[in-house]
């Protein structure tokens, strides 16, 4: 009998058990509200789903894999999964490798077979509510539904694992220092890896004084479009263009208006400026802005992937 094995199905098995009898359940959330006056972000909250499928079947993945928060901000991580639990956990390797190959407690006793238990270290939830690299950080299990939050309090990059599914389950939260007042700041135009992509500008919200410079910068096939929204939704249907063609199918052609630039780089407010289609060695873009205002932008490629601009004195 291969015993590891069987221990870490029980594992997965009395998991979730507890999950649906409610028994062992961590709280819905721990979360450390950070307050920050001015600036040109604020603090927030991201969600990331953990795990997804049905009654027979299940992805043991973090979705994205990777995201890019700043100090002080907070992720919220949701199980979407039906099947498994999950966790959360950060900590150091050693540390992780142990807990993972101890799932499952064997105590003996004084007559009959080992009572098995799960790892508290594990399966409960550690009490701390921020993460600054250091230490330990865990969720416990998570069952269908229930979240786990945390706020980074560090710059770093920290990657986390799942102990029911270690060492495969893994994800990335990048965490940059929060930007401060300055004449030039930078968003970037998505980001992922080879098994998932976060269509998003980072940061989709963001505070600037007239005269500052903005530069979008990162992933490529992206767009960054300052137009009425009305506009911005017709280009995204419109983004390819039937040509007919005198025998044979039509030639399916992206929209000039979509592709190319237009505009210019200084933006008031007025008209429409665009990046067009970002590619290298072209995948930057700058756009400085001259009047105080709220400005909405998107990417003409991926409807949804919208973020704001506001230009103050």
């Amino acid at each position: 009998m291969n015993t590891p094995r069987v221990l870490s199905a029980l594992a997965v098995a009395t998991a979730t058990a507890l999950a649906v009898l409610g028994g062992g359940a961590p709280p819905a959330t721990y979360s450390a509200p950070i307050h920050q006056a001015g600036g040109p972000t604020a603090p927030r909250t991201f969600t990331m789903y953990v795990g997804y499928g049905n009654d027979d079947w299940a992805a043991n993945v973090y979705s994205p894999h990777k995201i890019n928060i700043y100090v002080g901000d907070s992720i919220t991580w949701v199980n979407r999964g039906k099947l498994e639990p999950h966790t959360i956990t950060f900590g150091p390797m050693k540390l992780l490798k142990q807990l993972a190959a101890h799932i499952v407690l064997a105590t003996p006793q004084k007559a009959g077979p080992p009572q098995l238990q799960l790892n508290p270290q594990l399966g409960l939830p550690t009490h701390r509510r921020a993460y600054n690299g250091a230490g330990y950080a865990n969720s416990g299990f998570l069952r269908q539904g229930q979240r786990w939050t945390i706020t980074f309090s560090r710059a770093g990059t920290y990657t986390y694992y799942c102990l029911v599914h270690f060492p495969g389950m893994t994800g990335i939260v990048v965490v940059h220092p929060r930007p401060t007042d300055a004449r030039t700041l930078y968003v970037r135009t998505g980001y992922g890896s080879n098994t998932s992509a976060a269509d998003v500008f980072f940061p989709d919200v963001l505070t600037v004084h007239a005269g500052s410079t903005v530069v979008w910068q990162g992933a490529v096939f992206h767009t960054v479009t300052f137009a009425p929204i009305a506009t911005i939704a017709q280009l995204r249907k419109q983004f390819i263009i039937p040509v007919p063609q005198r025998a044979g199918p039509p030639m399916l052609s992206i929209n000039p208006r979509v592709a190319f630039p237009t505009g210019g780089t200084v933006y008031d407010g007025t008209g429409m400026l665009s990046s067009g289609i970002l590619q290298p060695p072209h995948n930057t873009f700058a756009v400085t802005f001259t009047k105080p205002g709220v400005y909405h932008y998107g990417c003409l490629v991926h409807p949804g992937m919208d973020g704001t601009i506001r230009v103050i004195p």
